[in-house]
């Protein structure tokens, strides 16, 4: 009895022995069976792999940790360093056209609308969103103050912001210096070359170009960089039956150094799609429709006809003010008329009609249409109870 229950509690450990065992062996090859650990603490998977040190770099000192924490302090121009540039000029030999754009470069100019944004300012004051350049060309930056960049290209806007910034926030912020190879030496960038600043324009308010003569609305429209001569006309609800399509004319203003300029436009050219004479617009241009001419000769003949027919009810009314003035004052002589009527003349000539007020002008007036009054007044017709002319 004994050595059958020795014998089955030997079976029973060996059972459980097999329990905790056959997981290991099921992981490791045969014969490589690595016994589980006792009383270790487990290793987290983020440290199984430690950070190997490079054996061929040679350990930071002192000083190369202390540059590496604190860059250098560089130096920059002042921001009124950044002046406009000259305009570009426009190419005049052939000018451009469909087909053979001319792009300029973008200038700022008020009322344009400018976005700002600085990836990282100061907390709580942030910089992002549009700014409109105000008729002084300046724009706004809230707490940091103002910025002139009327007459700047992008590039030099960007780079005038920065060099303002940088007396208020770290080169880091800015963009102005970056570890080099090695993570040793700071390496200095160029203002316009941050990456950490954007400087855009959203709204080209400035950029016009001007449609005027016989057309459907005349007016001024924005300059989209594209636009030609047919693009304008078309924009401006085609020409009015008056227009003469032989007198359109575009007038450029001077830029650039050049002199301004005049083109005729061939408008039947340009229909039957001829690039060449579709010519491209640029800011500040006017495309002019001229009038045909019998029509303009009738408009002047109404305006002359609307003159004459104002000066003979002129004439019309002097004559029956003097036959009226005749009848009126039957006791007067010629000669007491001619001074009367010469009194009003010179009234009427300075400019002294009745006006709401009490002017110098409107007591002058007054006291003629009182002393009218009286000599024009019946002497038969008993006390003058006439008004009295106001006090000078």
């Amino acid at each position: 009895m004994f050595r059958r229950g020795a014998a089955m509690r030997a079976l029973g450990l060996g059972m459980m022995l097999g329990v905790v065992v056959a997981p290991a062996l099921a992981d490791d090859p045969p014969g490589q069976v690595q016994p589980k650990p006792t009383g270790t603490k487990p290793v987290r998977p983020s440290q199984r792999n430690p950070r190997r040190v490079d054996a061929s770099r040679p350990a930071q000192s002192a000083e190369e940790k202390g540059r590496r924490a604190n860059p250098p302090e560089f130096s920059y121009p002042s921001p009124d360093s950044i002046k406009p540039t000259p305009l570009t000029p426009i190419p005049d030999s052939p000018p451009p056209h469909e087909g053979a754009l001319f792009d300029l470069p973008i200038v700022i100019e008020p009322p344009d609308m400018v976005i700002v944004e600085v990836l990282e300012a100061m907390p709580g004051r942030p910089i992002s969103g549009e700014r409109l350049v105000r008729p002084d060309g300046m724009i706004s930056l809230g707490f940091y103050g103002d910025v002139h960049v009327k007459g700047l290209t992008l590039s030099q806007a960007k780079e005038k912001i920065v060099l303002h910034m940088v007396r208020i926030l770290p080169d880091e912020v800015l963009g102005l210096c970056e570890l080099g190879p090695g993570d040793i030496e700071w390496t200095k960038i160029a203002p316009r070359d941050s990456s950490r600043v954007f400087v855009d324009v959203t709204a080209h308010n400035s950029q016009q170009y001007y449609i005027q003569g016989d057309v459907a609305t005349p007016g001024k429209h924005p300059f989209t960089g594209n636009d030609t001569v047919l693009d304008a006309i078309n924009y401006a609800g085609g020409l009015l039956a008056s227009a003469d399509r032989t007198a359109i004319r575009l007038c450029r203003p001077a830029r650039g150094g050049k002199p301004s300029q005049e083109f005729r436009v061939d408008l039947d050219a340009i229909q039957k799609g001829d690039p060449v004479k579709n010519l491209q617009l640029f800011p500040g241009d006017r495309l002019i429709i001229g009038r045909d001419a019998n029509v303009a000769a009738t408009i002047q003949q109404d305006r002359e006809a609307a003159s004459l027919h104002a000066m003979l009810n002129t004439v019309r009314q002097v004559a029956l003010m003097s036959s009226e003035l005749v009848k009126a004052t039957p006791d007067l002589s010629g000669k007491e008329r001619e001074k009367l009527v010469g009194e009003w003349v010179s009234v009427w000539s300075s400019g002294a009609l009745p006006l709401n007020g009490r002017d110098s002008s409107t007591v002058m007036f007054s006291e003629l249409m009182m002393k009218t009054l009286r000599l024009v007044a019946p002497k038969n017709s008993g006390p003058r109870n006439l008004p009295v002319a106001p006090p000078r």
